[in-house]
């Protein structure tokens, strides 16, 4: 039977940058990489929000990207 086995995890945090001559959202991205297997929501909202404070844009999502090996 195939399992999974944690490789790495990352956080992509997206902004609202302003809008285009069109009006529509010009969307800028940052992202963490090296988070731990085990970090859980809340803590992760709290560095996605202290990030955001610093970047100057309007915060607008964050997603948890993860890799795993399937053995």
């Amino acid at each position: 039977m195939a399992n999974f086995q944690f490789q790495q995890a990352g956080l992509e945090l997206t902004y609202a940058a302003g809008q285009d001559e069109n009006g529509n959202t010009i969307l800028k991205k940052s992202s963490l990489r090296y988070i731990r297997e085990a970090a859980t929501a809340d803590q992760l909202n709290t560095v996605a929000q202290a990030v955001a404070s610093l970047s100057g844009y309007s915060f607008m999502e964050a997603v948890k990207t993860q890799k795993q090996y399937i053995l």
